[in-house]
């Protein structure tokens, strides 16, 4: 005799019934919405009208396709009463069912075969309760082992404590390793996976071979020792390793040499964390060889200077200064470092770079008195100083007869022969003029 339910049945009468009725037919169609029920198979439904009033009754047969349900009145403390066409019908938990299911340990039940559900089973159930089964199936669903639980089955495959604690890494006491030399410091051969590290060597260069896979968990003792990287000495940073008193780390074994992993220095800092604890705000971080430092970062290249590259194209920053008319807005910090200097664009959205193909550059005077009159970023044109030149006493080409009282005048006009290029110019090398953006 089993419950049987089904998730979300409901229906509405076809028709009304008086308090006596023990077959009722559902509205067309709604009868497959609850379970098929046959004896001595039960249901319990609950019948409810617009004001309220409930009966539970007994469903104890439904035939597949079937509108029609078998019933037994006034079941759960209910009253048996009429109901009148499309009053509700709904299949609803009730409290018999739950005080039987949370009381069910109690319940008596026929011993049976244990061999669908335990894990190693030892035969058929003995208990004749569900409590006493379920504590059966308890003990026999661990199978005991004798001697090593494998790691398949979460154990260490050890036989001994001391072995499964080996295992597991829990080594709990440091094992003191002494040495005066690098050379002889044999951290493999000892019995335990901790080591405390007590050595007057100043440098460490490895550690003895070992076979490959063995692991040790190292504390050193003993302060101001170089860890020296190499490739049988492989250290996290690729770099020697100053170590303090009280550092840790973890050596594995290659086989040809050793791997040092999980530094961490006495304070717990990794290190990746081997940083000054403060420094000046705004300050960047710099290696001084052997650990960082706090410094104050490198003064940017301000907009609007101008530099000579060995190069033909600007690079990344810089603008060529070749008089170009440039957005005000691309080159926001340059238009507000240069202004309209050397152009205004188009007097509102662009602006003029400087032009410095084929010039030289001079010192703004700015009130020296040396190159007077020149405004801020004005171009001058080439030009000679003023000189004169001395002309020396003439002394042939030309004749005057004294016998006669002729006047003779005469300009007397002398032109030196060209020389030189189209520019005056020192020596020089063409290189690119940039400006800063």
């Amino acid at each position: 005799m089993s419950y049987i339910a089904k998730n979300n049945a409901f229906g509405n009468l076809a028709s009304g019934i008086t308090s006596g009725t023990t077959s009722v037919t559902l509205q067309a169609g709604h009868g497959d919405r609850f379970p098929v029920i046959s004896s001595p198979d039960y249901t319990f439904l609950t019948f409810e009208d617009a004001a309220g009033n409930r009966e539970i009754v007994k469903v104890t047969n439904r035939a597949a396709a079937s509108d029609v349900l078998t019933i037994v009145r006034a079941q759960e403390g209910t009253t048996a009463r009429a109901w009148t066409t499309s009053d509700v019908v709904e299949l609803r938990m009730v409290a018999s069912l739950v005080q039987d299911a949370m009381g069910h340990p109690t319940k008596t039940t026929d011993a049976h075969a244990a061999s669908a559900i335990a894990a190693t089973p030892t035969g058929n159930l003995a208990g004749t309760t569900v409590a006493a089964q379920l504590a059966e199936l308890e003990s026999e669903k661990e199978p005991v082992f004798v001697g090593a639980l494998p790691f398949n089955r979460g154990g260490t495959s050890a036989t001994t404590r001391a072995g499964a604690v080996a295992a597991l890494g829990l080594e709990a006491a440091e094992i003191t390793v002494t040495t005066a030399a690098n050379a002889t410091t044999d951290i493999g051969a000892a019995a335990g996976t901790n080591i405390l590290l007590t050595t007057t060597a100043t440098t460490i260069t490895g550690f003895a071979a070992a076979a490959a896979g063995v692991r040790r968990k190292v504390r050193v003792n003993t302060g101001g020792i170089t860890l020296t990287h190499s490739g049988t000495f492989v250290l996290p940073t690729a770099a020697n390793i100053v170590a303090s008193g009280g550092d840790c780390f973890e050596a594995y074994s290659t086989g040809s040499g050793w791997r040092i992993t999980e530094y961490l220095r006495a304070d717990g800092k990794a290190l990746a964390d081997d940083l000054p604890d403060s420094g000046t705000a705004g300050n960047i971080l710099t290696s001084n060889g052997t650990g960082w430092e706090s410094a104050a970062p490198p003064v940017p290249i301000p907009a609007g200077c101008v530099a000579h590259f060995a190069m033909s194209a600007a690079p990344s920053g810089w603008v060529k200064a070749n008089g170009a008319t440039v957005s005000r807005t691309t080159y926001a910090a340059l238009f507000s470092a240069i202004g309209v200097v050397f152009g205004a664009g188009d007097g509102s959205t662009t602006f003029k770079l400087p032009d410095l193909r084929g010039e030289f550059l001079r010192g703004w005077d700015d009130g020296r008195g040396v190159d007077s009159g020149r405004g801020f970023g004005t171009w001058q044109a080439d030009e000679f100083k003023s000189h004169t030149h001395t002309v020396g006493e003439i002394t042939s080409g030309w004749h005057i007869d004294s016998s006669t009282d002729d006047e003779f005048d005469a300009d007397l006009n002398s032109e030196t022969g060209a020389t030189g290029g189209s520019e005056t110019r020192p020596r020089n090398v063409a290189l690119l003029a940039c400006i800063k953006y």
